[in-house]
C-alpha cells in the first residue's frame, strides 16, 4: 500500500540573509566602496518581500557590485581577504537566488578555500557556505559530496553552544539524504532536530515549521509508527498548507489502522489535480474493499485505470499495478479465481517492468533493477493463494505445483532484498516475512510429497522452512562480528554498494519520465553487478558462504553422527509439520493440532516460569506426544531441536513421555535457529583454561538459593574459578576475553 510521499525539502527559500557587513583592516578605498554598495543593496532586497519586482532589482544590484569586487581583488591579496571572502559568500546566496546553481557553487567553493583564521573571523563564518554548497550538489544528484559539506557544516554547529544561522536547514537536509537512503530511524532523528531548532521570529516560520513537520510525519508513516504520525498531520491542518497531501496520509493512516470508514471520509476531503489522482482512487478502492463492498471498490478502480491512461499515457507504473492487484483481490473474494490470477499476472508486468511472462503459470525467477519489491511480493502472496484456492476447489495437483512454484518466486525476491538492500524499510518488510507466509508453502510442499512420494517436494519444505527460519542469521552475524573487530574496507564498499542501490531504487519509484527510469534501472544492475562480486569476496574473508541453506545430504555427511536428530518445526494455528534429519535416513511428518493445543502450550510455559505455578505431569506428556511421540528416535542420544513460533519459549528437557521418563534423562538437547549455523567442528579442551563462575556456592543472594554442588562441579577446571561475590559482571567483562572456555555454575534465570 502506497504513501503520499510530501517530503519536502525546501533546497533554497527566497531568503537572503545578510552576513557581517563590518570589515577589518586598512582596503583600497574604491574596492570597500564598492563592497558596501553592495552590502546597502544586498540588505536594501531584504526588506522587499513584499515588492518582488524591487526584491529582484536590489538583489541584482548587489550581485553587480560583489562580483566587480572579487573581479579587483587578486586572491594574494591577503589584506582584502575579509572582503573576499564575504562577498564570494554573498554573492553565491544570490546567484542561487537567481537559480544560477553553478555559479554560486563557484562562489562558496572560492570562499571555502580562504583561510578565515588569518581574517580574525571565527570559523563560524563557514557554516553558511558549507551549507549551500551541500544543497546545490544534492540538487545535483552529488549525493556523496553533498554530505561531505553537511557534515562539516555539522561539525560547526557541535562546537558551538549557539545555534548556527540556517542550522534547521542543515538538519532538514541531513533528514532528506538518510530518508532517501533508506535509513528512516536517523532521518526521523534529523527532521526532529530541524523542528526544534527553528526559532520562532524565523521570517519563514510558519511554512518551514510546516515543511519539517511534514517531513516527521512521513518518514513516521515509512516506519509504520501510525499514532505519532497521525498526531503531526492533524495538528497541521490549521495551517491550512499541503492540505490535499495531508488529509490523504490521515486518510492513509485511519486505513492500515483498520478504520477505512474514517479514511474514506479523509479521502473525500482530497482534491487533486494531477497524477496523484490515480492513487487516490486506489486508496479509495481499498477502503471500500475492507468495508466489503465490493461494488463502490470497483467503481474507483475502473476510474483509476481510467485516469492512469490519461497521465501515464500507456507507461507501465506502480499505481496501474496496484489497481490490477486490487481488482484481482475482488476476483479472489467473490471466488472467480482464474480471473483473479490474470489480473495478478497483469499486475506483476506493472510492478516488475523487466518481467514480460504474459501466461498466468510464469513468475520472476531471479530479480533485479528498479520496482516496488514489497508491491511485487504482496502480488506473489495474493496469487500463490489464487492458485491454494483452485487446488482446494477442483484437486488439480498442477494447481498446487503453481502455488509452490509462486511461494518460491516470493522467496527469491526475499533473497534478493536481503542480500541488496540496507533500508529500515527492508529490514521492517523482511521481519514480516515470516508471518505473512510461514507456514503456507510449508504444508503445500508436504502434501505435494504426500501424494506424490516425489523427494524433490520435501527437499522444497525443507528450504521453505529453514529460509522461514532467518537463515540469513549466521552470515548478519558474521559480518557484524567482522565489522566490530576490523576496519574492512571490502565490508565498507559493501555496505555503500548496498547504500546507493537503495538510494536510487527510491528515487526511482518517484520519477514519472521512462526514459530517466530506465537510465536508473540500468544504473542499479550495474551496481547489483560489481555488489555480487564484492560479496562473494566478503564470503571468502569471513569463511562463510552467505545464507545457502545446506542440502539434507550435506548434513547427513558432514554434521551428523549416528546419535543425532535434527528436529525442525513448522507450527501453524491448526497443524505442525516437523522435518526430522538423521544419518541414514530424513522424513517429513504433520498433524492436525488437536483443539486447545495453543492454550495448553502458553500453560504449560506459564507455569514453568511461574513461582507460582503448579507443574503438570499430564499436560508435560500431552505436549511430548504432540511434538515427540510419533519421532522414531530409538538410537537417538543428541536432539538439535529448531522450534518455531510459541515453540521457541518451551524447554523441550522439561517433557516426560508416556512411561514417565524425562527427556533430560533421554537426551541432551540442543537449540538452533536453522541449519544453516550448524557445522561439525571438533574443538579439543584438553588444553584450554577455563573461566568458571559459582556465584552461588556459598550462600543464596537476591531471591536466588544456595547451590551446594556449584563449587565441585568447578573445583577440577583449569585457569581461573571465581565465586560469591567476586563472580561479578566487572570481574567477567574483565577475563573473558582471555579464556575460549566460559563455565557458569548458576540459576538459569
Amino acid at each position: 500500500m502506497r504513501t503520499v510521499s510530501c517530503l519536502f525539502v525546501f533546497l533554497f527559500s527566497i531568503l537572503l540573509l545578510a552576513g557581517p557587513s563590518q570589515t577589518n583592516g586598512p582596503y583600497d578605498p574604491q574596492v570597500l566602496a564598492q563592497y558596501r554598495q553592495g552590502n546597502k543593496y544586498y540588505e536594501e532586497a531584504l526588506h522587499q518581500s513584499q515588492n518582488d519586482k524591487e526584491e529582484e532589482r536590489f538583489n541584482r544590484l548587489a550581485l553587480i557590485n560583489f562580483s566587480s569586487v572579487l573581479q579587483h581583488v587578486p586572491s594574494t591579496a591577503s589584506v582584502a581577504d575579509t572582503i573576499r571572502f564575504f562577498s564570494a559568500v554573498k554573492a553565491g546566496e544570490l546567484e542561487s537566488y537567481f537559480d544560477s546553481s553553478a555559479k554560486a557553487l563557484e562562489y562558496y567553493k572560492l570562499a571555502l578555500d580562504m583561510p578565515v583564521q588569518g581574517m580574525r573571523l571565527s570559523d563560524s563564518v563557514l557554516f553558511k557556505p558549507y551549507v549551500f554548497a551541500g544543497i546545490i550538489y544534492y540538487t545535483q544528484s552529488r549525493t556523496d559530496s553533498a554530505v561531505n559539506y553537511f557534515r562539516k557544516a555539522e561539525a560547526l554547529q557541535l562546537r558551538y553552544k549557539a545555534k548556527l544561522q540556517e542550522s534547521e536547514r542543515l538538519f532538514n537536509m541531513l533528514g532528506a539524504v538518510y530518508y532517501e537512503s533508506g535509513n528512516y530511524y536517523q532521518a526521523k532523528n534529523y527532521f526532529q532536530k530541524a523542528t526544534d531548532v527553528l526559532p520562532e521570529d524565523h521570517p519563514f516560520y510558519k511554512g518551514l515549521f510546516v515543511n519539517y513537520k511534514i517531513n516527521l510525519a512521513t518518514v513516521l508513516l515509512k516506519l509504520e509508527q501510525y499514532d505519532t504520525a497521525y498526531k503531526i498531520f492533524h495538528e497541521l491542518l490549521p495551517y491550512r498548507l499541503y492540505q490535499n497531501e495531508i488529509y490523504n496520509n490521515i486518510g492513509l493512516i485511519h486505513l492500515r489502522s483498520g478504520s477505512p470508514a474514517q479514511a474514506i471520509d479523509y479521502f473525500k476531503k482530497v482534491n487533486y489535480q494531477n497524477r496523484l489522482e490515480v492513487g487516490l482512487c486506489n486508496d479509495m478502492a481499498s477502503a471500500y474493499y475492507d468495508l466489503k463492498n465490493y461494488p463502490a471498490a470497483r467503481r474507483y478502480l475502473q476510474l483509476a485505470v481510467a485516469k492512469n491512461a490519461i497521465y501515464y499515457r500507456n507507461e507501465k507504473n506502480i499505481d496501474l499495478g496496484l489497481s490490477f492487484k486490487l481488482i484481482g483481490d475482488i476476483e479472489k473474494e467473490t471466488k472467480d479465481y482464474s480471473n483473479a490470477l490474470v489480473l495478478y499476472q497483469q499486475a506483476l508486468n506493472q510492478l516488475f517492468p523487466s518481467f514480460t511472462g504474459s501466461s498466468v503459470e510464469s513468475v520472476p525467477s531471479n530479480y533485479s533493477g528498479v520496482f516496488s519489491f514489497i508491491d511485487v511480493f504482496n502480488v506473489l502472496v495474493a496469487k500463490a493463494e489464487a492458485w491454494h484456492s483452485l487446488y482446494r476447489q477442483y484437486g488439480r495437483l498442477q494447481d498446487a505445483v503453481n502455488e509452490l512454484k509462486t511461494y518460491q518466486s516470493a522467496l527469491a525476491l526475499v533473497s534478493y532484498v536481503e542480500k541488496t538492500y540496507d533500508s529500515d524499510q527492508a529490514r521492517l518488510f523482511l521481519g514480516k516475512i515470516k508471518y505473512t507466509i510461514h507456514s503456507s508453502p510449508v504444508e503445500i510442499a508436504y502434501e505435494l510429497y504426500s501424494k506424490t512420494g516425489e523427494r524433490r517436494y520435501f527437499e522444497d519444505l525443507y528450504s521453505f522452512d529453514q529460509l522461514n527460519k532467518a537463515s540469513v542469521l549466521a552470515f548478519n552475524r558474521q559480518l557484524s562480528n567482522l565489522a566490530q573487530k576490523s576496519n574492512s574496507p571490502l565490508l565498507q564498499n559493501v555496505q555503500d554498494l548496498k547504500t546507493r542501490i537503495t538510494r536510487l531504487s527510491i528515487k526511482a519509484n518517484g520519477v514519472a519520465d521512462s526514459v530517466e527510469r530506465t537510465g536508473i534501472a540500468t544504473e542499479i544492475r550495474n551496481l547489483e553487478m560489481d555488489l555480487g562480486k564484492k560479496q562473494e569476496l566478503l564470503s571468502k574473508e569471513i569463511s562463510f558462504q552467505g545464507n545457502t541453506i545446506p542440502p539434507i545430504n550435506d548434513l547427513q555427511s558432514s554434521v551428523l553422527d549416528n546419535e543425532t536428530a535434527i528436529i525442525s518445526y513448522t507450527l501453524s494455528g491448526e497443524k505442525l509439520t516437523t522435518t526430522v534429519i538423521m544419518k541414514d535416513s530424513s522424513f517429513p511428518l504433520q498433524r492436525n493440532l488437536p483443539a486447545g493445543f495453543h492454550e495448553e502450550l502458553k500453560t504449560y510455559i506459564g507455569s514453568l516460569v511461574s513461582a507460582k505455578g503448579s507443574f503438570s505431569k499430564a499436560l508435560s506428556n500431552e505436549l511430548y506426544s504432540n511434538l515427540l511421540g510419533q519421532l522414531r528416535l530409538e538410537k537417538i542420544k543428541h536432539l538439535v531441536i529448531i522450534p518455531d513460533n510459541e515453540l521457541c519459549y518451551l524447554p523441550f528437557e522439561s517433557l516426560v513421555d508416556a512411561k514417565g521418563n524425562w527427556i533430560i534423562g533421554k537426551y541432551s538437547v540442543q537449540y538452533q535457529y536453522c541449519t544453516s549455523v550448524l557445522k561439525k567442528d571438533p574443538v579439543n579442551f584438553e588444553g584450554h583454561q577455563s573461566l568458571s563462575f559459582a556465584p552461588f556456592s556459598s550462600s543464596g543472594l537476591g531471591g536466588f538459593e544456595r547451590l551446594p554442588n556449584s563449587l565441585s562441579e568447578i573445583e577440577k577446571l583449569k585457569g581461573e574459578k571465581l565465586t560469591d561475590t567476586s563472580a561479578n559482571k566487572a570481574n567477567l567483562l574483565k577475563h573473558i576475553a582471555d579464556y575460549k572456555v566460559l563455565h557458569l555454575a548458576t540459576h538459569a534465570v
